[in-house]
């Protein structure tokens, strides 16, 4: 009776360190999620930058209407990046589309886990008009 209490005590510590090394990638520096917090004129993250790997945004619509999240790879200033028909363009020299979370309605919030190089991207909403309205925000990833 004894052993098989420490077998099951062995194998819970395995498991608990095993989802503890599995976590410890996810976002920013201390594995929590970047708040990425959306109003009808901005994107603000915090923090603004992580570490290359699995990176967990949650991204929150505190505006009046629906939002969506997408993230960029670029060199560019974050307000320099292309438009047409109010829209960042997505396949352009300079600029990569990495990911997107869409239809983030007012008061919502929703995740968005991306594997980040290092690098420097913008991170926006791209509704016609929302990255032009100021809703951007610059994210380093080292």
């Amino acid at each position: 009776m004894q052993r098989t209490r420490m077998t099951l005590s062995l194998l819970i510590g395995l498991a608990a360190l095993g989802g503890a090394a599995c976590s410890s990638n996810a976002s920013g520096g201390d594995g929590s999620p970047i708040a990425a917090t959306m109003t009808d004129t901005s994107v603000t993250l915090d923090p603004t930058s992580a570490t290359a790997g699995s990176i967990t945004f949650t991204a929150k619509n505190d505006g009046t209407i629906t939002h969506e999240l997408y993230v960029f790879q670029t060199d560019l200033a974050p307000d320099q990046l292309p438009v047409a028909e109010g829209k960042v363009q997505e396949d352009v020299e300079g600029v990569e589309f990495v990911s997107e979370v869409e239809d983030i309605a007012p008061g919502t919030s929703k995740p968005m886990t991306v594997d980040l190089a290092a690098g420097d991207y913008v991170v926006l909403c791209n509704i016609p008009g929302h990255y032009e309205a100021g809703m951007r925000a610059p994210f380093t990833v080292t």
